[in-house]
């Protein structure tokens, strides 16, 4: 190992180096003064004239430090070029340099600030209390990050990154990786392969590319984008976001209230805990509350795509469930949920348990919407943004709504947008024994609402 030792910041007569050989040896003393480098070659007893001592690290025999025979010393700057074999090394306090080279190296970077690039082979890489930059380059790499602000890269290889206790930037590179963030707030990014990561605690930033990808946020609030390709994602402890990007992926908030967005391909979501919400985006998507008073919708209400089929479940929790524009089933689960049918699909709805809300955003435009459970006196049926000129003390609401009774106990509820004609519109088809009741029994009992909006949608 050849080593270059820069000292003397500060020094008003310049720069200074020192070459010091594998043996332990010194061939070169060089500086610069004023733009001109002065080279002096001399031997090991030169050296000990120039130098007061030489320490060297008990267990890696690596150059330490240097005291100057006139009782002064300066900061040094190490510049390392290791050889081809399998290197031990550790350095300490400097701010080091370092090339590995070949063979399967081990490197402790030290306290400095330090930049140290593993080579070829399977490396293991480790910073201390300094800001570093740590590269394992080729091959199947260990890379771990210190106290401080680091950054830490496997490069190319099945690489382990572990950011360490700062706040770090992490990234695997090419292949397979698996990155830890340790306990700072990391930014972890690896846009190839299959990887598996890990936030662990701090509130971390997380990007993946287009492999299969196992994420875990962790502690902290987490901000996850999955990419394309089928991943997992779980958010754990933190008020998480989550986005999954195209492919078919399995998402999972867990604990804390998380923004979870499915976006593109046929997803598994699931809140779990706390209060969350959950957008299916393209695809056709399962989506669950679970616990928590959840939002869920079936696709992005503000960017219509391809109608796909989507479940969606309430769970526990008073929650809130928005059909898509395709044919999708709700269920609200426990508690007093609101399940909305939009216009643009078929929407098949459960309440379950609970006092629950039926309503409509906008007219059917193919098949009526189905409604499997209604409990008179329990639940209601809310088609205020379907009306047009309705008011509730001036207006017939016979002119609006009908009821059509069918077999098998089930019925049919139509509307007439502004109450004028016979432009009656099949609603909602209702799987419930109506008999005896009609619009008007129905709206003073509460089991039907017509003039309160829910929605800023026109009809």
């Amino acid at each position: 190992m050849t080593t270059y030792s820069q000292f003397g910041f500060g020094d008003p007569l310049g720069d200074n180096f020192v070459r010091q050989n594998e043996d332990g040896t010194a061939t070169q003393f060089f500086w610069t003064t004023e733009g001109v480098i002065t080279t002096k070659e001399f031997d090991s007893t030169e050296l000990e004239n120039l130098l007061r001592t030489i320490q060297y690290h008990t267990l890696f025999d690596s150059v330490m430090d240097y005291a100057f025979a006139t009782g002064q010393d300066y900061a040094i700057e190490a510049v390392h070029i290791l050889g081809n074999g399998e290197d031990d090394v550790a350095y300490n306090g400097l701010n080091d340099y370092v090339e590995a080279g070949l063979g399967n190296d081990v490197i402790s970077a030290g306290d400095g600030q330090n930049e140290v690039y593993g080579g070829d082979g399977e490396d293991f890489l480790i910073a201390s209390q300094g800001q570093d930059i740590l590269f394992g380059n080729k091959d199947d790499d260990s890379v771990h990050g210190g106290s401080n602000i680091d950054y830490v890269f496997g490069g190319g290889g099945a690489d382990f990154v572990n950011g360490g206790p700062g706040e770090d930037v992490i990234s695997g590179g090419a292949d397979d990786d698996i990155l830890t963030g340790g306990n700072g707030h990391d930014i972890i990014f690896d846009l190839f392969g299959n990887n598996n990561i890990s936030g662990h605690g701090g509130e971390d930033f997380i990007i993946v590319g287009d492999g299969n990808d196992t994420i875990k946020g962790d502690q902290g609030d987490d901000i996850v984008y999955a990419g394309d390709g089928d991943d997992f994602v779980h958010g754990d402890e933190g008020n998480d976001l989550i986005f999954g990007g195209n492919g078919n992926d399995k998402l999972y908030g867990s604990f804390g209230d998380d923004f979870i967005y499915a976006e593109a391909g046929d997803d598994y979501v699931n809140g779990y805990n706390d209060n969350d919400i959950i957008f299916g985006g393209a695809g056709s998507d399962n989506l669950h509350g679970d616990g928590g008073d959840d939002l869920i919708y079936a696709d992005d209400p503000t960017a219509p795509g391809v109608p796909s089929d989507d479940k969606l479940l309430g769970g526990e929790g008073e929650d809130e469930l928005y059909g898509g524009f395709g044919r999708d089933l709700l269920k609200g689960g426990l508690d007093d949920d609101l399940l909305v049918a939009r216009g643009h699909g078929q929407s098949v709805m459960w309440g379950e348990q609970g006092s629950d809300t039926f309503a409509f955003d906008g007219l059917p435009e193919g098949k009526a919407h189905q409604i499997k459970d209604f409990t008179f006196g329990e639940d209601v049926i809310n088609i205020s943004d379907l009306l047009d000129g309705y008011e509730s003390l001036g207006s017939d609401i016979n002119d609006f709504v009908r009821i059509f009774f069918r077999d098998e106990g089930r019925t049919d509820l139509k509307v007439n947008v502004d109450g004028e004609g016979y432009d009656w519109i099949p609603v909602v088809s209702i799987l419930a024994d109506f008999t005896g009741t009609s619009p008007g029994i129905m709206l003073a009992s509460g089991d039907l609402v017509a003039d309160h909006k829910l929605f800023a949608t026109d009809v």
